[in-house]
């Protein structure tokens, strides 16, 4: 009878300690093993532990990548920075430390990628440090960053430094690549010559340290830059560009349109001044010899044994009153005759 009774007793003490086990599990959820983490990664795991061992998950998946994330954080738990899950921290360790493949892997079960990309982004233009983090990052839109990182560029009083930046990390090889072949299409897509030059600017500095990504394209335009004899085919072409703009700011009104033609009047007007038979066209109708002879003298150097433009020459010294210059004409022409 006592037996059965004492069998009776050791019953009701197991239940009741399944009863309790079952309440101490259940009183707690992921996100309070999570946050316990921050500060006590060993006892976060035992409640991890604790946790699975007395349910059954539809998503064990999500389980494993929580175990990966708290057994990552017992393996740094000397890491303040990895404890509270500190992004800037993170940043800080990458700039001063070489962090071998293991760290690495631990450190990506705390920060997903995702997170660092998206981080990545955020503080781009706000400071080039955030490039560190591609020491890990290796998954990402390849086509996105760049176009962002390249706009930051072509600002010249930073790119420098993002530029050092980039050279300093140890998987860039992606990186780098993906940002020389953004760079390259658009310095091939625009048309403007300014924009052109601000590309091969970047270019430049980027073969400092990655002289593999010597390019034909932007080394002929280089030395076509060096030479400074651009084409008029360039000139119309940036010419071109400008119009555009200015047509899109200014076009949706009869005013703006006004405006537009009047711009471009000048614009036509100063272009023609550039010819110098127009500007002695204009001298002339305005009476003002001394200029237009001066004007004239240009084109006569064009064509120095052209006698008829000697006569030219010499008759309109002779009106701005540079009697001179009129003789020694003259003369230049009787010397001609004789010969």
């Amino acid at each position: 009878m006592k037996k059965n009774h004492l069998d009776f007793l050791k019953v009701i003490v197991f239940l009741i300690t399944v009863s309790s086990i079952n309440t101490i599990v259940f009183s707690f959820t992921v996100e309070d093993i999570i946050d316990k983490s921050r500060t006590d990664p060993e006892f976060a795991w035992d409640m991890y532990l604790l946790y699975i061992s007395n349910q059954e998950f539809a998503d064990n998946n999500q389980i494993d990548k929580l175990g990966q994330f708290l057994y990552a954080k017992r393996q740094l738990k000397n890491y303040e920075f990895a404890l509270k899950e500190d992004i800037d921290g993170l940043i800080k360790f990458l700039k001063s430390n070489r962090a071998n493949n293991k760290i690495k892997y631990y450190l990506l079960n705390i920060f997903s990628q995702e997170r660092l990309f998206e981080y990545a982004l955020e503080k781009l233009k706000i400071t080039p440090d955030v490039l560190y983090l591609f020491d890990l990052i290796s998954n990402y839109d390849y086509e996105t960053f760049s176009k962002e990182l390249l706009n930051i560029l072509t600002d010249k009083k930073i790119a420098s430094k993002y530029v050092q930046v980039i050279s300093k990390l140890q998987s860039n090889e992606t990186l780098v690549k993906s940002l020389m072949d953004h760079l390259k299409k658009q310095f091939t897509n625009t048309e403007s010559i300014e924009e052109k030059k601000t590309y091969f600017e970047i270019y430049k500095q980027l073969l400092v340290y990655y002289p593999e990504y010597k390019d034909q394209i932007f080394e002929k335009f280089g030395k076509k830059l060096s030479s400074k004899t651009f084409s008029f085919r360039d000139f119309f072409n940036d010419f071109g560009s400008f119009l555009k703009n200015v047509f899109a700011v200014f076009i949706g009104s009869k005013q703006n349109v006004m405006i537009l033609i009047v711009i471009l009047l000048s614009i036509i007007l100063l272009l023609l001044l550039l010819i110098p038979s127009v500007r002695y066209y204009i001298y002339s109708l305005l009476g003002s010899w001394r200029m237009a002879a001066l004007v004239y003298r240009k084109i006569v150097e064009k064509d120095p044994l052209n006698e008829e433009k000697r006569l030219k020459l010499a008759q309109l010294y002779e009106k701005a009153g540079m009697y001179e210059e009129a003789m020694n004409e003259y003369n230049f022409l009787k010397r001609i005759k004789l010969e």
